[in-house]
């Protein structure tokens, strides 16, 4: 139980601090400048109020009733590569679509981001490699057996797309922006996305192990 409320509180403690303009500066992440000049911006925002940065935090609480999200960076490029080199890491997202207001851009960019930003810019990952941890790898581990290969007998779900013309265009202000350069989806065979274009085509359905 001591555990606990001693986790809750830093929880607690940690959010103000993030929210209310103050950047902490630690070995495991150095705020980058975009960071600095955010929570400068905030902090100047609840000054333009009247407001003291944690009043404002508590003010936005409680007129949203607490349905309010952050969004928080806890891990450098350096890691961030570092796991993605590993053989045993997939590329996934745990994003969801929120009941209202703005989603997590990386609905939209995950893997397109993995592709053009570590692939393509920073050499990372092969795009073989990025492509299985995409699919085949994460289909492995979650018992999914007709998923994640191409191989006769197997759903085809197939994604066709340009390497060099991937480019993500969602952001924090716009998150749900399709990306560029993906030309072709099928899923089980029927497309779903043709020549860029949405078919209106459904065939996906709830998978079951």
């Amino acid at each position: 139980m001591k555990t606990i409320t001693v986790v809750l509180i830093f929880l607690l403690v940690f959010t103000v601090i993030k929210l209310s303009g103050i950047v902490a500066i630690s070995k495991l992440m150095k705020p980058s400048e975009k960071q600095i000049e955010e929570a400068r911006q905030k902090r100047l925002q609840a000054e333009k109020e009247g407001k003291d940065p944690f009043d404002a935090l508590f003010d936005l609480l409680a007129r949203e009733h607490c349905a309010v999200t952050m969004i928080d960076e806890i891990a450098c490029e350096d890691d961030l590569e570092a796991i993605l080199r590993d053989g045993h890491s997939s590329i996934i997202s745990d994003s969801i679509y929120p009941g209202s207001g703005l989603c997590h851009p990386r609905v939209y960019g995950t893997f397109v981001r993995a592709i053009e930003r570590y692939v393509r810019e920073r050499g990372v990952l092969t795009l073989e490699e990025a492509v299985a941890k995409m699919t085949g790898l994460p289909a492995g581990r979650l018992g999914l057996r007709t998923k994640g290969k191409l191989i006769p007998g197997l759903d085809a779900d197939i994604l066709l797309f340009r390497p060099e013309a991937l480019h993500e265009r969602d952001s924090y202000a716009d998150p749900a922006e399709f990306a560029e350069g993906m030309e072709t989806v099928l899923v089980a065979g029927v497309p779903v996305l043709e020549d860029g274009a949405m078919t209106g085509a459904k065939p996906g359905k709830i998978l079951k192990r």
